[in-house]
């Protein structure tokens, strides 16, 4: 700190004495002297719906440790979640509309939206030996905790399922067939009745 120096008065001291700063003469700093600290924060990048169980756990860190940075906890539900989404790809931002039946306007906690994507990476696998292994570890967990699955409504092993009008495949999520030539179909409305 650069400025003039106050000096308090020693028992030993002959000469005039000087009094000390006040407060506000104390906190008065040149410009020059208040720097503020730089910190490089390593933002989370996007996360893409095939990601691998360790590379979530890397991006999970990563997404913590920016949350706390912006003190994410002292933000309303709903706008912590809008930044959670900002984070994520679109695709993943679909599975989480979709599959998981998360909407962007849900109040859900956050960490409860998170252990939701990660239970969701951890059952899907890049191929089928490592799905078939994670849907083993799953399957013994819910047995373990005596949960029964109802096998007629379980489809396992295939490469697309139709759910809620659109196809899920490893390529993501898209619009059936019937659904877009539903769309190419309809007539053009006529009378202002037909636009109801």
């Amino acid at each position: 700190m650069t400025g003039p120096r106050h000096t308090l008065p020693q028992a030993s001291d002959k000469g005039p004495r000087t009094r000390a700063p006040s407060s506000a003469s104390a906190l008065q700093m040149p410009n020059s002297a208040v720097q503020t600290p730089k910190v490089t924060v390593n933002l989370p990048p996007p996360l893409t719906h095939d990601v691998t169980y360790r590379q979530y756990t890397e991006w999970k860190q990563r997404w913590n440790d920016y949350a706390v940075m912006v003190d994410l906890d002292n933000v309303p539900r709903p706008k912590q979640l809008i930044e959670l989404r900002a984070y994520l790809s679109v695709e993943m931002r679909r599975m989480l509309e979709h599959d998981l039946g998360i909407p962007p306007d849900s109040t859900m906690l956050l960490d409860d939206v998170l252990a939701h994507i990660e239970t969701y990476i951890k059952v899907s696998g890049k191929d089928k030996r490592e799905h078939r292994e994670r849907l083993r570890a799953v399957l013994k967990k819910l047995e373990e905790h005596n949960i029964r699955v109802n096998r007629s409504k379980c489809i396992i092993e295939v490469d697309s399922v139709e759910y809620l009008s659109f196809v899920i495949n490893s390529k993501g999520i898209h619009k059936t067939k019937e659904k877009i030539n539903a769309v190419i179909s309809t007539k053009v409305p006529e009378k202002v009745k037909e636009l109801h």
